[in-house]
């Protein structure tokens, strides 16, 4: 799938769901309002948006995609590589990054949760929401992958992103417990590891401390 393609079928889906889609995530972590928050791969901001609306005054997001990030106003945003992410080391409080992680092969995540360990201060923590093997998702994958996808917009669209970033996905899905091995080989504690009817939700502390 074409940049421009990708981008207006991503465009579509975030379009049709609500911020209580994105908020009702979130009731799974705690933040602290004085927290220095970064949302790496923050996409169209819409977790941004959710931090200034919980009072979290010191919020950034950074995504490769400067495209993505062209109407977010209500946080600063930049571009950036999360293998090497422009940021001082041990100056964050927390790193924060939804959707993101099974864009990546695993071979490739050791070194993003390097960068995020780097940029994290001691006892900083990583929260993470990704895609759960729950027998819902299987069965929507049974109905997106369907001809009952080309009724719905929204479902056509979701049905195109999959099948352009399946091999990682699906490894991701079938993979998940080594996923989480490695963001703990990576130097990160595991505190509260939970999973719903779509997604798992991950809260880990740099260096054993307890965030």
């Amino acid at each position: 799938m074409g940049e421009e393609r990708w981008f207006t079928r991503y465009r579509d889906i975030g379009a049709r769901r609500s911020p209580r889609h994105f908020s009702w995530r979130l009731r799974h972590f705690r933040f602290n309002p004085q927290s220095t928050i970064l949302d790496l791969c923050c996409g169209d901001g819409k977790y941004l948006r959710l931090f200034r609306q919980m009072g979290c005054r010191f919020v950034v997001g950074c995504d490769i995609n400067r495209a993505l990030m062209a109407d977010v106003r209500w946080a600063p945003v930049a571009q950036m590589d999360a293998f090497t992410l422009a940021v001082r080391s041990s100056s964050l409080d927390v790193v924060f990054v939804s959707d993101a992680l099974h864009h990546f092969h695993f071979n490739d995540l050791g070194g993003l949760l390097s960068e995020v360990h780097r940029v994290l201060r001691p006892g900083g923590a990583f929260f993470c929401i990704e895609p759960a093997p729950t027998w819902v998702r299987g069965l929507a994958h049974r109905v997106l992958f369907s001809p009952l996808s080309r009724i719905w917009a929204k479902a056509g669209a979701m049905r195109e992103l999959l099948e352009d970033e399946w091999e990682t996905y699906n490894s991701w899905l079938t993979q998940w417990p080594e996923g989480i091995a490695q963001i703990e080989a990576a130097g990160f504690t595991r505190r509260r590891l939970l999973t719903d009817w779509l997604y798992c939700y991950g809260e880990f502390c740099r260096d054993g401390g307890t965030c």
